[in-house]
Protein backbone atom coordinates (compact mmCIF):
# COMPACT_ATOMS: atom_id res chain seq x y z
CA UNK A 1 0.00 0.00 0.00
CA UNK A 2 1.15 3.54 -0.81
CA UNK A 3 2.14 6.16 1.58
CA UNK A 4 -0.61 8.38 0.03
CA UNK A 5 -3.13 5.10 0.18
CA UNK A 6 -2.16 4.72 4.10
CA UNK A 7 -2.52 8.78 4.57
CA UNK A 8 -6.10 8.34 2.74
CA UNK A 9 -7.08 5.37 5.04
CA UNK A 10 -6.14 6.58 8.20
CA UNK A 11 -7.60 9.66 7.72
CA UNK A 12 -10.53 8.02 6.78
CA UNK A 13 -10.18 6.03 10.66
CA UNK A 14 -9.49 9.41 12.11
CA UNK A 15 -12.91 11.13 11.05
CA UNK A 16 -14.94 8.20 11.90
CA UNK A 17 -13.78 7.77 15.11
CA UNK A 18 -14.20 11.40 15.81
CA UNK A 19 -17.59 11.48 14.51
CA UNK A 20 -18.02 8.24 16.91
CA UNK A 21 -16.77 9.96 19.74
CA UNK A 22 -18.62 13.15 19.45
CA UNK A 23 -21.61 11.03 19.15
CA UNK A 24 -21.26 9.52 22.60
CA UNK A 25 -19.93 12.58 23.88
CA UNK A 26 -23.75 13.97 23.05
CA UNK A 27 -25.04 10.98 24.71
CA UNK A 28 -22.85 10.99 27.85
CA UNK A 29 -23.65 14.57 27.73
CA UNK A 30 -27.06 14.37 28.21
CA UNK A 31 -27.21 11.45 30.46
CA UNK A 32 -24.68 14.17 33.05
CA UNK A 33 -27.60 16.63 32.85
CA UNK A 34 -29.79 14.17 33.51
CA UNK A 35 -28.61 13.13 36.54
CA UNK A 36 -27.35 16.29 37.26
CA UNK A 37 -30.95 17.24 37.60
CA UNK A 38 -32.27 15.00 39.83
CA UNK A 39 -29.09 14.73 42.22
CA UNK A 40 -26.52 16.70 44.24
CA UNK A 41 -23.84 15.49 42.16
CA UNK A 42 -21.34 19.17 41.62
CA UNK A 43 -18.99 17.41 39.35
CA UNK A 44 -17.87 18.94 36.36
CA UNK A 45 -18.66 16.84 32.82
CA UNK A 46 -15.19 15.63 32.98
CA UNK A 47 -15.03 14.55 36.67
CA UNK A 48 -18.39 12.58 35.97
CA UNK A 49 -17.77 11.02 32.93
CA UNK A 50 -14.57 9.65 33.86
CA UNK A 51 -16.46 8.11 36.76
CA UNK A 52 -19.54 7.14 34.66
CA UNK A 53 -19.52 6.65 30.76
CA UNK A 54 -16.52 4.38 29.80
CA UNK A 55 -17.46 3.85 26.64
CA UNK A 56 -17.07 7.61 26.38
CA UNK A 57 -13.42 7.47 27.48
CA UNK A 58 -12.95 4.54 25.07
CA UNK A 59 -14.03 6.16 21.96
CA UNK A 60 -12.54 9.50 22.90
CA UNK A 61 -9.08 7.49 22.93
CA UNK A 62 -9.66 5.73 19.79
CA UNK A 63 -9.77 8.99 19.00
CA UNK A 64 -6.81 10.43 19.82
CA UNK A 65 -4.94 7.46 18.53
CA UNK A 66 -6.67 7.52 15.44
CA UNK A 67 -5.62 11.31 15.12
CA UNK A 68 -2.30 10.43 15.97
CA UNK A 69 -1.61 7.44 14.11
CA UNK A 70 -3.10 10.23 10.82
CA UNK A 71 -0.51 12.58 11.89
CA UNK A 72 2.47 10.22 12.19
CA UNK A 73 1.66 8.78 8.66
CA UNK A 74 1.26 12.25 7.13
CA UNK A 75 4.65 13.54 9.12
CA UNK A 76 6.30 10.55 6.40
CA UNK A 77 4.08 11.78 3.32
CA UNK A 78 4.33 15.48 3.32
CA UNK A 79 6.00 16.85 6.86
CA UNK A 80 5.22 20.66 5.41
CA UNK A 81 1.37 19.97 5.33
CA UNK A 82 1.48 17.66 9.16
CA UNK A 83 3.02 20.57 10.17
CA UNK A 84 0.24 22.80 8.79
CA UNK A 85 -2.30 20.55 9.86
CA UNK A 86 -0.65 20.22 13.58
CA UNK A 87 -0.62 24.16 13.84
CA UNK A 88 -4.14 24.40 12.64
CA UNK A 89 -5.21 21.62 14.69
CA UNK A 90 -3.38 23.60 18.25
CA UNK A 91 -5.57 26.62 17.38
CA UNK A 92 -8.61 25.14 17.08
CA UNK A 93 -8.14 23.19 20.44
CA UNK A 94 -7.23 26.23 21.72
CA UNK A 95 -9.90 28.66 20.71
CA UNK A 96 -12.25 25.70 22.01
CA UNK A 97 -10.83 25.39 24.79
CA UNK A 98 -11.00 29.13 25.52
CA UNK A 99 -14.74 29.03 24.79
CA UNK A 100 -14.33 31.49 21.87
CA UNK A 101 -15.85 28.78 19.43
CA UNK A 102 -18.94 26.73 19.10
CA UNK A 103 -21.46 27.66 22.51
CA UNK A 104 -18.67 28.10 24.85
CA UNK A 105 -19.66 25.55 26.85
CA UNK A 106 -16.04 23.63 25.54
CA UNK A 107 -13.99 25.71 27.86
CA UNK A 108 -11.46 24.16 29.66
CA UNK A 109 -12.60 20.30 28.71
CA UNK A 110 -10.44 18.02 28.61
CA UNK A 111 -12.71 16.03 25.78
CA UNK A 112 -12.45 18.73 23.06
CA UNK A 113 -12.61 17.09 19.73
CA UNK A 114 -11.15 18.18 16.27
CA UNK A 115 -11.83 16.41 13.16
CA UNK A 116 -10.39 16.71 10.27
CA UNK A 117 -12.82 17.81 8.71
CA UNK A 118 -13.03 21.01 10.94
CA UNK A 119 -9.13 21.31 9.58
CA UNK A 120 -10.55 21.55 5.94
CA UNK A 121 -12.63 24.31 7.47
CA UNK A 122 -10.25 26.21 9.54
CA UNK A 123 -10.43 29.51 7.70
CA UNK A 124 -14.46 29.75 8.14
CA UNK A 125 -14.58 28.40 11.51
CA UNK A 126 -11.81 31.17 12.52
CA UNK A 127 -13.27 34.13 10.57
CA UNK A 128 -16.89 33.34 12.24
CA UNK A 129 -15.39 33.68 15.12
CA UNK A 130 -13.41 36.95 14.86
CA UNK A 131 -16.66 38.34 13.00
CA UNK A 132 -18.90 36.75 16.06
CA UNK A 133 -16.20 38.83 18.67
CA UNK A 134 -16.31 42.20 16.41
CA UNK A 135 -20.09 41.90 16.47
CA UNK A 136 -19.60 41.18 20.39
CA UNK A 137 -17.06 44.31 20.62
CA UNK A 138 -19.74 46.70 19.25
CA UNK A 139 -22.76 46.00 21.04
Amino acid sequence: MSTEAIVNLTRKEWTESATKAASDKVNAKESYEEQKEYSMDTDSFDDWARKNVPYFLDSYQDYLNKKDAFFNVLRQHDSAKQKDLMKKFGMLRFHWDQGDLGDGKEKGSKFIIVSYDDLERYDEIINAMYEAQRKAAQS
